[in-house]
């Protein structure tokens, strides 16, 4: 892993405000989707943001047709907020997690399917709070995923696993079937990333066996953005 570009896709038509964070899934007819979350709010103005679908495109693709791209608008309940993470789960239901700039970190339900017939905005149901207070400095979530990984418990039951970083902690939780129960915090699924010296940190993904991938955007601490993977195993076991 190098970082080089391979390709560049531009997606056709699509004029986005802030595009925050990315999730793949797999698509409601078969085969891969890309799920882009235009879903910043820096000023918490937006009365709206906006999730876009498209086909996984494939190697030496260039342009992704308007037509195969689909979008849903999302309002959300308690006013607009500031939303960098973005997690992509089973059957298209999303979780959508507040920056915590001025409220406390919030986690909300998108149930689904994501695209529906009607072309009214989605309205997403606050689950959670995962702090009591807006987040400070480091503590701000900008970026969260779930993948291939799950905890097992001593009786047998599965759960998913889900990651969510701030600027300077990686936290993992565990998520089961009742989405609306929310996400339960992994007993010491707490990453302090501060060691890396990232410039700014941005997102996360799973890779498998126990491997994480964090990266950062460049910043006045480093002069290009990073891709740094972490062992950990360790953290991840019920």
């Amino acid at each position: 892993m190098d970082g080089r570009l391979l390709d560049q896709v531009r997606l056709e038509g699509i004029d986005p405000i802030d595009w925050e964070d990315m999730g793949a899934g797999p698509c409601p007819g078969g085969g891969r989707c890309l799920y882009l979350a235009d879903t910043g709010d820096n000023r918490e103005l937006r009365p709206e943001v906006r999730i876009h679908r498209t086909p996984e495109p494939l190697p030496g693709d260039t342009l992704v047709p308007r037509a195969r791209i689909s979008e849903v608008r999302v309002r959300l309940p308690q006013g607009p907020r500031d939303v960098e993470a973005m997690v992509v789960l089973e059957h298209e239901s999303i979780l959508l997690i507040t920056k915590g700039r001025n409220h406390p970190v919030e986690v909300y339900l998108l149930p689904g399917p994501l695209i529906q017939e009607d072309a009214e905005p989605r309205v997403p149901t606050l689950i959670q709070q995962l702090t009591s207070r807006p987040a400070s400095g480091g503590e701000l979530v900008v970026g969260g995923t779930t993948g291939a990984a799950s905890l097992m418990h001593p009786d047998g039951r599965a759960e998913g696993m889900v990651a969510v970083r701030s600027y300077q902690d990686l936290h993992f939780f565990g998520v089961g079937p009742d989405l609306s129960a929310g996400l339960r915090p992994i007993a010491g699924g707490r990453v302090n990333l501060r060691p890396l010296r990232e410039a700014q940190g941005e997102a996360v993904a799973f890779l498998g066996d126990g491997l994480v991938l964090v990266t950062s955007e460049a910043g006045f601490r480093a002069p290009v953005g990073s891709f740094q993977v972490l062992d950990c195993s360790i953290s991840l076991h019920y």
